[in-house]
């Protein structure tokens, strides 16, 4: 088994005397040096066991039944530390000096493996990441998450028990109070794979959207906004298929006023999706004076929006 994770030890189908009831006695009787793990309730039938570190843990049971005593049983439990898995899907993105403002949620689901090439259509929008809080009569989400910081993903995250699928984050900083550029990656995780039921594929979803510095009146020129992404999926597991798609789309809002009541409106500049890797220049107009006519006060501002799907199945299903 890996480290950090818990594993449950089974012993019910033990039989007393002549139908007399059974007693458990569990006992942990060797571990790993440096490790602080224990049995919490040494007398149910089944117990668990939490390998905290890599090594070798022993575990003895003793069954009692009609005044009689089990000889002891052992079971030994071998604990390894997960190994590193290469990304197979990235995206960054640079050129934007943008707030530490953000959003990024996610959200996985099981559906039929009929299901596995329309795998997304009972979502209706992704932009509104309504993923997080719909659900489908055919399938079943597994949990979602969502955040208001950049800076709270920057470090490792785990996306999304069961969906197969987990992640990692970083953001580059211009000063304290503005980012440069974000990134983040996903990889197939083996281990939550193997969760999957037969029969079913698992879909993931994350989201990220940023809101970018306003541009005031007096700026001018053009901001060339990079990105790029891959799809190397070097590390799905054998036995198992990945389809996935990432749409990029960035937004130009600003106030207006319709019967003397201020609202946002907005200008899609950009929106595609790509299926294999990429590399995209956006240019992004900072000259007030060449921004919507209809746009008021002193106040604009870009918003980017990258929605990453991915779907997995076995292959022999």
């Amino acid at each position: 088994m890996l480290t950090k994770r818990t594993i449950g030890i089974d012993a019910s189908k033990s039989t007393g005397i002549n139908g007399a009831a059974v007693s458990y006695l569990w006992n942990l009787v060797s571990k790993p040096s440096g490790s602080t793990t224990q049995i919490f309730d040494p007398t149910p039938p089944m117990t668990t066991l939490w390998a905290d570190i890599p090594g070798t843990y022993t575990l003895k049971l003793v069954v009692s039944s009609g005044g009689k005593t089990s000889a002891p049983a052992y079971v030994v439990v071998k604990a390894v530390a997960p190994g590193a898995l290469p990304a197979f899907a990235t995206f960054n993105a640079s050129g934007f000096k943008i707030s530490d403002s953000a959003v990024l949620s996610g959200c996985a689901y099981y559906r039929r493996v009929a299901n596995y090439g329309n795998f997304w259509d009972f979502i209706s929008n992704p932009y509104d990441f309504s993923c997080l809080f719909q659900s489908s009569a055919d399938a079943e989400r597994q949990g979602g998450f969502s955040g208001g910081q950049l800076s709270g993903f920057a470090q490792n995250f785990s996306l999304l028990q069961g969906s197969g699928i987990s992640g990692t984050s970083q953001i580059t900083r211009a000063d304290v109070n503005t980012v440069s550029g974000y990134e983040f990656k996903t990889s197939a995780e083996i281990i939550e794979l193997s969760k999957v039921p037969a029969g079913k594929a698992t879909g993931t979803v994350l989201a990220h959207q940023v809101a970018v510095a306003n541009p005031a009146p007096y700026t001018s020129g053009t901001l060339q906004y990079k990105i790029g992404g891959s799809f190397v999926p070097t590390n799905v597991p054998a036995g198992w298929e990945m389809a996935q798609e990432m749409t990029v789309k960035v937004v130009l809002s600003g106030t207006t006023f319709d019967n003397n009541q201020a609202v946002l409106e907005s200008f899609t500049i950009f929106e595609k999706t790509f299926t294999s890797d990429f590399s995209e220049t956006i240019p992004l107009e900072m000259t007030w004076s060449q921004l919507p006519a209809s746009f008021t006060g002193n106040f604009a501002s870009y918003g980017a929006v990258v929605v990453h799907r991915m779907t997995l199945k076995r292959a022999n299903e």
